[in-house]
């Protein structure tokens, strides 16, 4: 559906979509009634297919199909290291799904491949410090910092970045 929707959207619509959606979403599980309605959305057979059809299409249209996930792996997990488990699993196979789809069109060759390992390193230290600081954190600090890099996410999707 992502894919075939850029030939019906403009791109500007799509991001600006997603990033109203977020906003929407954090705004939601911040207010004063606490995250009850997206915890409800999200646990629900339809709020989850929902989320997940979300991501799916943002997935095949920019490969950013995150948003969507985190927000409801957060809202259907109170503890944090169960949905940073569940995002692991989830972002496991999406990645193995397009790397595979990647390779089949031609996207993914030996020579991208190949440019991705510089970043690697990188993500790599990244992702031990952010399983050592997730030790340190308390569920609330988790969701503040799941909540703010949602919305510089909205930000850079509304600035067309």
């Amino acid at each position: 559906m992502g894919v075939f929707s850029l030939g019906w959207f403009s791109e500007t619509i799509m991001k600006h979509t997603l990033a109203v959606f977020i906003v929407l979403t954090v705004l939601s599980a911040r207010g004063p009634w606490k995250g009850d309605s997206i915890n409800r959305l999200a646990s629900s057979p339809w709020g989850g297919t929902l989320l997940g059809m979300i991501s799916g299409w943002f997935m095949g249209a920019y490969t950013t199909g995150g948003p969507p996930a985190v927000i409801y792996a957060t809202a259907i997990f109170p503890d944090a290291k169960k949905a940073k488990g569940l995002m692991g699993s989830y972002f496991l196979l999406v990645d193995l799904t397009l790397m595979i789809l990647f390779w089949y069109t031609g996207l993914m060759t030996l020579d991208t491949l190949k440019q991705s390992f510089v970043y690697s390193p990188a993500v790599i230290c990244g992702f031990l410090l952010g399983a050592l600081f997730l030790k340190r954190v308390s569920h609330q600090g988790y969701m503040m910092g799941v909540h703010f890099l949602l919305l510089v996410a909205a930000a850079m999707l509304s600035l067309g970045c």
